[in-house]
């Protein structure tokens, strides 16, 4: 990332990554496998 926005990035990418393992934890048993 060479770029830097004027707007928070990192409150809002730990919203995105808390968001997504919670969804995928509910969905699957495997929410690492499935993105990684």
């Amino acid at each position: 990332m060479t770029r830097r926005p004027s707007w928070p990035v990192a409150p809002v990418m730990a919203m995105i990554v808390m968001f997504l393992f919670l969804f995928s934890g509910r969905s699957s048993s495997r929410p690492i496998a499935y993105f990684s």
